[in-house]
């Protein structure tokens, strides 16, 4: 139970950066 919550952190975090790079881009873009 621990090792799934703690993948799902690490997923959100990962996703999070991404996204936040995508926004960069995004923006640069722009």
């Amino acid at each position: 139970m621990q090792n799934i919550h703690l993948s799902d952190c690490l997923l959100i975090s990962i996703s999070r950066s991404k996204i936040e790079d995508f926004a960069e881009n995004f923006t640069t873009v722009s």
